[in-house]
């Protein structure tokens, strides 16, 4: 039992002489005025897990289901790593990985680190999201101790803490393949998981504070779909789905992503066309230059507002993800028979769009 103990103390050596993990307490930031922020850096040590309880018991009525922990930790104690991803679970607290820019007045999100023992207690957050450019990472299990144990114990032991990381993933609602990433890289390195890999996983699956979403997968009649709420400037959220099924449109393009948009925004009633279909043109633009321009686009009636079928081309809809500009679709639609008013701009989300692509393209290739 002592030899375990010891196994699953550390899973990094490199971090005995790091600060233990301490919390701070932070209330807003300005795009998000009205969350609850709690700062986690440090080593993770076997006092870390009770030391946040503690932190939260202190003054409960701070604390809601908007609250984020944010995450800045290359990692330590893997069981007290567990358990506080278990805490924070139990909240319905999100995650975030960042650090925090010290020497502004306001809050500032900088690069920051979740490694090793921290990226499990990251996947506690009901919604987990990373700063720019910050990284998450993982590696295999090591000992903080030179004990020699028979070659049959270590695999039984080594064994026993694996089955324990997948209950874990599995009680938090992630895929197995973690584990499995952990175990291929060797305990005195780190594997940093890309962004693409971080949402495909699963272990990404929010923006993070008031930002937009990734796409993702959804269960449909339609099939393959995926779709995502795409985030307007004013804060509404409109849903954009991006499917291979039939669907209403002038005709499928080769070359060509469609997208189903369903902006809450449209307001078609007061207008001749209103009963069933309107029309209006539809400009692209990539970094605020206009790539593509359709004119008559028909909106239709989907029963509670109404919904368009945009066909983009594939090479500007992959050009925007590999150079991550910005992809927008403004909509000019009919204020009477004669005049059109430019009234709606919506970005088109791209994290998580070029897995859909690669998911959705071997049945569409009427589209691709």
């Amino acid at each position: 039992m002592r030899v375990f103990l010891l196994l699953i103390i550390s899973t990094f050596p490199g971090l005995l002489c790091a600060e233990s993990m301490s919390f701070k307490l932070l209330e807003g930031t300005s795009g998000c005025p009205g969350c609850i922020l709690i700062m986690a850096e440090g080593e993770i040590k076997g006092v870390t897990s009770a030391s946040f309880e503690n932190f939260i018991n202190s003054n409960p009525s701070k604390f809601d289901k908007n609250t984020t922990v944010v995450l800045n930790s290359p990692g330590g104690n893997l069981a007290n790593g567990l358990e506080l991803g278990r805490l924070i679970r139990a909240k319905g607290f999100n995650t975030h990985i960042a650090n925090i820019n010290t020497k502004s007045d306001a809050i500032l999100f900088v690069k920051g680190v979740c490694a090793s023992s921290c990226a499990y207690a990251f996947l506690g957050g009901q919604a987990r999201s990373i700063h720019k450019d910050s990284k998450f990472g993982l590696h295999q299990i090591s000992s903080s101790t030179n004990s020699i144990i028979s070659l049959s114990d270590s695999i039984e032991l080594t064994q026993d803490i694996i089955a324990r990381i997948a209950v874990y993933l599995e009680d938090m609602g992630l895929p197995a393949e973690v584990v499995t990433i952990a175990s291929r890289t060797k305990s005195e390195a780190i594997h940093w998981l890309d962004k693409n890999d971080l949402i495909q996983l699963q272990i990404v699956n929010s923006k993070g504070l008031n930002e937009q979403q990734p796409w993702h997968r959804v269960s449909s009649a339609l099939s393959p779909t995926w779709a995502v709420q795409s985030l307007a400037a004013d804060g509404t959220e409109d849903l954009i789905i991006l499917t291979c099924s039939e669907l209403p449109s002038r005709g499928k393009r080769a070359g060509h992503v469609s997208f189903l948009l369903s902006p809450k925004s449209f307001q078609f009633n007061e207008h001749p066309y209103a009963g069933g279909y309107a029309k209006a043109s539809v400009f692209v633009a990539v970094d605020g230059e206009l790539v593509d321009q359709k004119s008559e686009i028909l909106f239709f009636d989907n029963g509670g507002g109404f919904s368009v079928n945009v066909q983009v081309p594939v090479r500007v809809v992959r050009a925007s993800i590999n150079r991550n500009s910005e992809l927008t679709v403004k909509f000019d639609y009919p204020l009477d028979l004669d005049r059109y008013i430019s009234r709606h701009v919506h970005s088109i989300p791209l994290d998580g769009l070029q897995i859909a692509l690669d998911a959705i393209n071997p049945h569409c290739p009427h589209f691709m």
